[in-house]
């Protein structure tokens, strides 16, 4: 026995959609063979639900459902206030060709679908129905009641959107089943509670959105606004509103712990710091020499002039310095030159 969530698909499609309730309650039984599927719920519809865990049990199941052992109720909210407070449909069911249901006319034949229904509770624009199936056709409960204008809300495929309801589900939740168990024949019930958002009368609590909004609109029109002094701003009424906020520790603060004295920086060794430096900045090695061409070595002369004087306009005036002194001692007449030898 399972009490399903509207929003899950009890069995595949055609689609083959792998999450499904038939496989859920597999997994969670840690059972190898498939369920035994007994009865299905629409998508959107909620409640008691029953599955076989074995073939035995899926067969006796299935004949009480055919023979129309089980009862079965429902609870739905529909549009409008039917007429009467007690009252049965009979008709035949007839599928579409979009594979909907629909009331077959005199001459048609169906599925022949039986539906007793009480009414629970009237609000005036709607209605919380009591429904108990006595044959369980495909869409039987939404076909009938859309058949006779009271369709149930939320659903957009036999009936209208409508005012009052804010759900993305069909307002129809099977509310109890009754069957025998399958090996000792035991009657046994099962019961859903009925869901909150059913509750559409006058004492139904708001939703939680509606209930925030509500609750604030109620909170911005009752509350006062504060007096101030004719002579008192808006800003120094903000001020006092920060001030009130700041929160006094209950527990004194423990003082700051004192920072501890840097430690002094040790001298510099030069040597090393020569040393790092030329490997970070090693010297620049010229590919052109700069400056004026070196000279081939030689021995500077002894008379030499100034300084800014050549090599060559040196070499120059010695060999005038030279020719002068030959020439003035040829021309002596006092006696031989020194160093010579006498002539005869």
């Amino acid at each position: 026995m399972v009490d399903k969530p509207w929003r899950a698909l009890t069995v595949p499609t055609a689609n083959g959609e792998p999450r499904t309730l038939v496989e859920i309650v597999r997994v969670a039984l840690r059972q190898r063979e498939p369920l035994g599927v007994v009865q299905r719920l629409d998508r959107g519809v909620s409640g008691v639900l029953v599955f076989g865990r074995t073939r035995a049990a899926t067969a006796s199941l299935r004949g009480q459902f055919e023979e129309r052992h089980p009862e079965r109720e429902y609870v739905a909210v529909v549009s409008g206030e039917p007429r009467d407070d007690h009252f049965t449909i009979r008709s035949r069911l007839v599928t579409t060709e979009n594979l909907g249901r629909r009331v077959a006319s005199h001459e048609e034949p169906g599925e022949h679908a039986i539906t007793h229904v009480t009414v629970r509770e009237r609000w005036g624009d709607s209605s919380l129905l009591s429904v108990r199936l006595e044959t369980g056709k495909r869409h039987q409960i939404r076909v009938h009641l859309a058949d006779r204008g009271h369709s149930i809300l939320g659903d957009d495929r036999y009936g209208e959107m409508h005012p009052r309801w804010h759900e993305r589900r069909i307002a129809l939740h099977a509310l109890t089943l009754e069957i025998e168990h399958p090996t000792t024949a035991a009657k046994m019930r099962f019961e859903s509670p009925i869901p909150s958002a059913f509750r559409l009368g006058p004492g139904r609590a708001p939703t939680r959105h509606t209930a925030r909004e509500t609750a604030g609109e109620t909170a911005r029109r009752t509350s006062p606004e504060p007096s101030r002094r004719p002579d008192q701003s808006r800003t120094t009424s903000t001020k006092a509103t920060t001030q009130a906020k700041v929160t006094i520790p209950s527990k004194p603060l423990k003082p700051a712990k004192p920072a501890k004295p840097a430690k002094p920086a040790k001298p510099a060794n030069p040597a090393k710091a020569a040393k790092s430096a030329a490997a970070t900045h090693p010297p620049r090695k010229s590919r052109r020499p700069t400056g004026s061409i070196p000279q081939k070595a030689t021995g500077a002369p002894r008379d030499a002039g100034a300084a800014g004087d050549t090599p060559r306009s040196a070499i120059t005036r010695r060999a005038g310095a030279y020719a002068a002194g030959r020439g003035g001692s040829a021309g002596r007449s006092d006696g031989p030159r020194r160093g010579s030898p006498d002539r005869a």
